[in-house]
């Protein structure tokens, strides 16, 4: 009983704080079930580029009907909505490491249970070095290295490299996106593996992924992936 009660202190202890509210973490995670419960699943999306869709009798989005992405398919499993957002704003702009590491976690326990296929390497997102050096890090790197690491797959951040330090994305429309990104990227080794999953932080439009899976297109055998922790919702 004594051991039982000394057990039960211990682990309110060590238990880590919810980011979002104070609480107790859950599942040694620095969130607590109750705000897990509160982030928006994107469960209803479009199977390609996981756009949140209004019903699930749509299998694609009209972009992807009428212009598919070089990738084959997508896994966002949350939208870009309240809690998330201030989590990924925390660490992508703020260098909060907790918060990637929830997102990386909480990332890893929905592709688990949703049986996801793994891909055999995992590729991020890369950025131009003097924005790498003005932020300090690249959230997609990092991301990518904590997902590799849990899930056991190769993190390859050098086949793909920035030339051009274009603008922000977020700041930028659709077709301001696409012309932003025109020889943006470059491919560094030709020798490709069959499956690759492009990893990024938020997908709003797809540009960004889009042209880097068009590097690849010498290749017509790879699956390519797209894989972030989550989608924005059309306005």
């Amino acid at each position: 009983m004594i051991n039982k009660c000394i057990k039960n202190v211990q682990n309110k202890l060590f238990l880590p704080s919810c980011l979002i509210c104070g609480a107790p973490g859950s599942d040694n995670l620095s969130i607590c079930q109750a705000c897990t419960d509160k982030l928006r699943d994107n469960q209803q999306c479009c199977q390609c580029c996981s756009l949140p869709l209004a019903t699930q009798a749509q299998v694609l989005c009209p972009a992807c009907q009428t212009s598919p992405p070089r990738f084959h398919s997508s896994f966002i499993p949350y939208q870009y909505r309240e809690e998330i957002i201030n989590l990924v704003r925390n660490f992508k702009f703020s260098g909060n490491m907790t918060s990637g590491k929830v997102l990386a976690d909480l990332f890893c326990r929905k592709l688990t249970r949703g049986n996801i296929v793994k891909p055999d390497l995992l590729v991020p997102v890369p950025l131009h070095p003097a924005r790498t050096r003005q932020r300090g890090f690249n959230q997609a790197l990092w991301l990518a290295n904590q997902i590799g690491q849990q899930l056991n797959i190769e993190v390859n951040h050098k086949l793909v490299t920035r030339r051009v330090n274009s603008a922000s994305q977020h700041l930028l429309n659709k077709q301001a996106r696409l012309n932003n990104l025109k020889q943006a990227f470059r491919l560094e080794n030709k020798h490709l593996p069959g499956h690759i999953a492009i990893i990024d932080d938020v997908v709003t439009t797809g540009s960004t992924a889009n042209a880097i899976a068009n590097l690849f297109k010498h290749n017509s055998d790879i699956v390519i992936q797209l894989w972030a922790i989550a989608r924005t919702p059309l306005k």
